[in-house]
């Protein structure tokens, strides 16, 4: 389950978890992302962690927070997409990322890779774990001009 939320205090709640969809990670955290967006109240700090979820309060540079609940074993990619699916409104004037590959998400001081998953990077499931989130724009998606060598973009010019 994806929920993106304004940052804030947290405590259990009267209102019943959800129940988990049976998919993959990465089809949980992309299926529920388009929910997300309208979800407000729904993904309230004080709402409960839904069995087999966690929930990270995202944490940009600048010191603005949100929440977001996805799947324990979602994939790192998985939780990235739904970031950028979700762009959480009180994040407005900040800098958007260009695509799901340019947020970097660091924990513990160490930048997570894509492939891997929460559970296998120790967060805590029905815990909430801080994570920061980096936006990186100047990593340009594979096949565009960005992403050419600096020789290949010589030859070109030169040429």
């Amino acid at each position: 389950m994806t929920d993106i939320a304004p940052g804030g205090g947290g405590g259990p709640s009267s209102a019943p978890a959800p129940a988990p969809a049976a998919s993959t990670s990465q089809s949980k955290a992309a299926a529920t992302a388009s929910s997300a967006a309208g979800a407000g109240a729904g993904a309230a700090a004080g709402a409960a962690i839904p069995a087999g979820s966690v929930r990270l309060k995202l944490l940009l540079v600048s010191g603005k927070t949100s929440e977001l609940v996805v799947d324990g074993t979602a994939t790192i990619d998985a939780v990235c997409r739904s970031i950028f699916d979700a762009w959480p409104k009180e994040w407005e004037g900040e800098t958007v990322p260009l695509a799901p590959e340019n947020l970097k998400i660091l924990l513990r001081g160490r930048f997570l890779e894509r492939p891997s998953t929460l559970a296998s990077n120790g967060v805590a499931i029905g815990e909430t774990t801080v994570v920061h989130v980096l936006i990186k724009n100047d990593v340009a998606p594979a096949g565009t001009i960005a992403s050419l060598s600096a020789a290949s973009l010589a030859l070109a010019f030169v040429g």
